[in-house]
Formats: C-alpha cells, structure tokens, sequence
C-alpha cells in the first residue's frame, strides 16, 4: 500500500469548523487551497507507485491512494488508479 498525506489548514481557507463540517464532499474538495492538495497528492502517489512498479513489478499488486485531511474536522481519500 502507498498513502500520501496532505494537510490543509482550516485557517487557510478561511472557513469555520462548523463550515467545514456541513459541506459535502463534492463542494469540499473544489475548494481551490483542497484542489490544489488533491492534486499534489495524486501526481506524488503516481510518482511513487511507477517508481515501485518499475522496481518490484506487478507482482506486488500494489494499492495507491491519497488522504488530504482538512484542519481536524474532515478527511478527503480515494484510490490512485494504475
């Protein structure tokens, strides 16, 4: 399994908790300061997998996925595709 971990600070996006907290996934993760950490963590998640890929093979059947917690009241993830 590969995880790559960001973190973006509520006080970045200048949103409450309770903000943060009653927002749905969907308009979470387009939040520009989330997109950003998103997409950094996907792109380093692909550069790790190819990387273990060309080293190991396909024969470790290897898992990637990208975890983005946003301040302490929610957490982004999903599965990075080969």
């Amino acid at each position: 399994l590969v995880f790559e971990f960001k973190l973006v600070r509520r006080q970045e996006l200048g949103r409450t908790g309770l903000d943060l907290a009653a927002m749905d996934d969907a308009a979470l993760s387009e939040l520009p300061r989330v997109a950003k950490a998103l997409g950094e963590a996907r792109q380093q998640a692909r550069r790790y997998r190819q990387a273990l890929d060309r080293r190991y093979g396909e024969e470790i059947n290897l898992r990637a996925y990208v975890v983005v917690a946003v301040g302490l009241e929610r957490i982004l993830g999903e599965e990075i595709e080969p």
